[in-house]
């Protein structure tokens, strides 16, 4: 009687191979180095996840759950790290109207609004594209910076 638990007896071999090596070569070093074994599992992983992603040790540390609870968590460690990084980043402002800025600089606007407005481009637009010019009066505008850009558009 055979039991086919949804691989073949080569994977689960494997598997069972991979996970003898490397809960010795963590065990090992966790001993030698006084380094706790979460933080060898987490630097293996990584290591393995840039230089073999489709490896069978990767498919062991996706099927592992203390193992996937590990890179799961230093994931979003690491994406939270790299947003505060990016939030201390100096900003450059694209809006260049100093009326616009001035204004949003008052209280009843929120933190997320001025950002967008800073954020935002203050553009013209050109009736003829072929000539380069800014004009004055009603043609002018202003987008949010992920939004495409008009064709016409001139940056002010």
């Amino acid at each position: 009687m055979s039991f086919n638990f949804g691989r073949n007896k080569t994977t689960i071999f494997q598997y069972a191979i991979i996970g003898i090596v490397l809960i010795s070569v963590v065990g090992t070093l966790s001993k030698c180095t006084h380094i706790p074994e979460d933080i060898i599992y987490k630097a293996i992983d990584n290591i393995q996840r840039r230089i073999a992603p489709g490896s069978r040790l990767n498919d062991y540390f996706i099927n592992d759950s203390h193992l996937l609870d590990l890179r799961v968590k230093g994931d979003v460690d690491n994406a939270i790290r790299n947003y505060e990084k990016w939030e201390r980043e100096p900003r450059t402002i694209n809006m260049k109207n100093k009326n616009i800025l001035k204004e949003i600089q008052k209280f009843k606007y929120t933190d997320t609004q001025r950002t967008i407005v800073e954020n935002a481009i203050y553009y013209e637009f050109a009736l003829d594209t072929s000539k380069a010019q800014e004009l004055l009066g009603p043609t002018m505008g202003i987008r949010s910076l992920w939004a495409i850009p008009d064709p016409k558009e001139i940056k002010y």
